[in-house]
């Protein structure tokens, strides 16, 4: 059968040099690929040429899917399958969870707390 699959859905391109929450979210996709799963990733911003190919070449399908436009969620939804939906950040969960819901209904949906401060 088909690998299990995993989209990762966020504002940001992980950039793992300038940020924790970049080496963070790297590090959970490759979890995800060491526990055998087909990793995506879209982000709401423009891609990141650097960053992109840094996904692209560890296997990581990467896409661009911009806050408000259900067509391109729908479209990336279709394209990945995914089992599993890990939102990088609260706000990502506030923009895509509910779409992602009606989308794909089955996709278990994880929110990361990387930035959640008390």
């Amino acid at each position: 059968g088909r690998l299990a699959s995993c989209l990762f859905l966020s504002s940001l391109w992980p950039e793992p040099d300038s940020s924790a929450a970049g080496v963070r979210t790297e590090a959970l996709l490759h979890a995800f690929q060491r526990w055998g799963y087909d990793c995506s990733f879209a982000a709401s911003s423009a891609p990141k040429s650097a960053y992109v190919e840094r996904l692209q070449s560890r296997g990581v399908q990467a896409y661009e899917c911009p806050p408000n436009r259900e067509a391109e969620l729908a479209r990336v939804l279709e394209r990945t399958a995914p089992d599993v939906v890990v939102f990088d950040r609260f706000f990502t969960e506030e923009a895509f969870s509910f779409r992602v819901r009606e989308l794909a209904p089955a996709a278990l949906r994880v929110l990361d707390m990387q930035d959640m401060h008390a």
